[in-house]
């Protein structure tokens, strides 16, 4: 089909969208941390630091902006329903919206502002702070060969989404994009890993315990 492709997504409906893509204007692939790279990441966190641990834990847990988890008060996590209220822009538009809490985001948020004012910041830092943290556990953990701010959580939290088979439409709307085509460059993760994906699939698991 030369320069271009066919894409084609199922929305809420029956109905199938389909558009043509230009392979030379794909974007490029985000950098996201493994599964083990994320292990070693919150290993290289301090125990006494338990405020950065929050703090990052819940960028992967939600999928925000830094800003968005930045701008967050005590009084915008609702721990008993687990909703954490975010305040997003769009179009020079103030929009605020609650999303679901991890219950062990729930749990770390609510050990980490048992002393905080209602109307606090949660992290009462700056944007250049948060990634130079980022980037000092990143050292630590030994993942200096990537290139890594916050944002990188953002980006892991839509590639694990998409590995466990959830849908596309659901994640743009989730990660506030404008167009699916923001949405699907992360398709290209997982295309990468698709033979590695593939190899590590338990789906034979019953071999071993015999087939009845």
């Amino acid at each position: 089909m030369g320069n271009t492709e066919i894409a084609v997504l199922e929305g809420q409906n029956t109905t199938k969208h389909i558009q043509i893509v230009n392979k030379k204007e794909k974007q490029e692939i985000p950098i996201y941390f493994t599964e083990d790279e994320l292990r070693r990441f919150f290993m290289s966190i301090p125990t006494d630091r338990t405020r950065d641990k929050v703090f990052f834990l819940t960028l992967l847990g939600t999928g925000k902006r830094v800003s968005e988890v930045l701008a967050v008060k005590k009084n915008d996590i609702d721990f008993q329903n687990r909703l954490l209220r975010i305040c997003t822009l769009k179009k020079r538009k103030r929009v605020v919206k609650s999303i679901r809490l991890h219950s062990d985001v729930a749990y770390w948020l609510s050990i980490f502002t048992g002393g905080l004012l209602a109307d606090g910041l949660v992290f009462a830092f700056s944007r250049q702070y948060a990634d130079d943290l980022c980037k000092e556990y990143a050292d630590k953990a030994g993942i200096s060969y990537k290139r890594v701010s916050c944002h990188i959580f953002r980006h892991t939290f839509a590639v694990r989404w998409l590995e466990q088979g959830k849908p596309i439409h659901k994640l743009k709307r989730h990660l506030d994009h404008s167009h699916i085509n923001t949405t699907m460059v992360y398709l290209q993760i997982i295309d990468h890993d698709y033979n590695q994906t593939v190899d590590s699939l338990d789906i034979l698991s019953f071999l071993k315990q015999g087939v009845q």
